[in-house]
């Protein structure tokens, strides 16, 4: 935090306001996201489980898919959001 106070001043207050339940993944009471690996293969890896034996263009045609509907999902909640801070 004395990091961020010094290169984001404005920043800091805001986050001290919202509480670091909000904004950190070590305080966050649940699952941040429906993704709780910090490794972002770690998740890939978990939905192949079912693609696995495709042949390498299925395989690679499913984590496209997968993929998209991921981001479309993340576009339209963040759309929809109306507060400066995720809730």
């Amino acid at each position: 935090m004395t990091g961020l106070r010094a290169s984001l001043p404005l920043g800091a207050p805001l986050m001290d306001q919202y509480g670091p339940e909000k904004w950190s993944r070590a305080h966050f009471p649940g699952m941040r996201y429906n993704i709780m690996t910090s490794i972002s293969a770690e998740s890939v890896n978990a939905l192949s489980r079912f693609a696995r034996r495709l042949p390498i263009v299925g395989l690679m045609d499913y984590f496209r898919c997968f993929q998209q509907e991921w981001y479309s999902i993340r576009r339209r909640n963040g759309e929809e959001m109306v507060n400066r801070v995720t809730p």
